[in-house]
């Protein structure tokens, strides 16, 4: 059992993002419990975090318990611990945005690691502080991707995932044979699209959805159009556009999960990449629904605590507000 660390070394996050969290955790538990368990035919893996930040993560919204969870990067490399062919872990902590210095977060995340696969660790670790372009780039000068590779790309704002990174990664592939033949592997990738981000920006930000599209604003907003006039709404639409894209690429559908917020607004989208029959199948029959199962027992009561305390708290306010309209002040001039 490893002691919680202290808020000035968590990232600072909303509620919501405990669902990512718990998605990717169960995607990660297919490798750890049924791959891992191949014998002599368990493939050896790679995982790629390219946003890693502190590594835990703390709630900034009242209402909910201020006990840190694992982070993207901690989830990995705990999964790593377990999976007997762990071959690497690289792990980008670059913000920008910070408002702690980067140092601070980068010596967090290697603190959180050692905590969790201990000093020497029988697989290879590696840490980053670049943009995403600039570890990408790292990564693919020593990834093997003839073997499965897991790229965590969960960015801060939309502007540090543009398509043309994923198309990257996208495009290492190793054909191989089996007995049915020849079959081509991809890197499976993890994908936080911020949709309501990308909603707010498509009349003042248009260069931003044209970056996370890969489309010139022409196309996208032709296409958008086209969609809303049929009856769906923007962020429908933007998600279709992206699952459409990632699908021409791996020659399925993404699996898609929306986030919703505490207020019930979806906050973002989370998309899952990989042109692996099994696990695509295991994730959708058994690991989805245990995935609702804890959305609706675990987080939705944290998050209408969370509601109730946000209305509670704009209804104190426009009390406040009143009373200050109603008083002598504001009276006959």
């Amino acid at each position: 059992m490893t002691e919680d660390p202290p808020p000035k070394d968590c990232e600072a996050s909303k509620w919501h993002s405990r669902q990512k969290h718990e998605f990717l955790s169960a995607y990660l538990s297919i490798w750890t419990d049924h791959v891992g368990r191949g014998g002599s035919s368990r493939p050896p893996l790679e995982v790629v975090d390219g946003f890693a930040a502190f590594g835990w993560c703390r709630s900034i919204e009242p209402g909910v318990s201020r006990t840190p969870w694992e982070g993207t990067a901690v989830i990995a490399a705990k999964a790593m611990v377990r999976y007997p062919a762990a071959k690497r872990l690289i792990l980008n902590s670059y913000d920008p945005s910070a408002g702690t210095p980067q140092s601070h977060q980068l010596e967090c995340l290697k603190r959180a690691i050692a905590k969790v696969a201990g000093a020497k660790p029988r697989f290879a670790v590696e840490y980053l502080a670049a943009p995403i372009e600039d570890a990408v780039a790292h990564a693919e000068r020593i990834v093997d991707f003839r073997y499965p590779t897991l790229w965590l790309l969960d960015p801060y704002s939309p502007e540090e995932l543009p398509w043309a990174t994923l198309e990257r990664i996208a495009s290492h592939s190793h054909t191989y044979g089996t007995k049915r033949g020849q079959e081509t592997r991809r890197p499976e990738m993890f994908i936080t699209l911020m949709t309501q981000a990308l909603q707010r920006n498509v009349d003042l930000r248009p260069g931003m959805i044209t970056s996370a599209l890969g489309l010139p604003e022409s196309d996208w907003r032709g296409r958008v159009r086209e969609m809303v006039d049929s009856g769906a709404n923007t962020r429908q639409a933007l998600i279709s556009i992206y699952g459409q894209k990632l699908r021409s690429i791996y020659d399925r559908p993404p699996i898609v999960i929306e986030v919703r917020g505490s207020g019930r607004n979806i906050i973002y989208a989370l998309f899952l990449c990989s042109n692996h029959d099994a696990g695509q199948f295991m994730m959708l029959v058994k690991k989805l629904p245990q995935y609702s199962s804890w959305q609706e027992h675990q987080w939705s009561p944290q998050a209408r605590r969370i509601s109730k305390d946000r209305k509670r708290q704009r209804r104190g306010r426009d009390s406040t507000f009143q009373a200050g309209l109603d008083s002598e002040l504001f009276k006959n001039g």
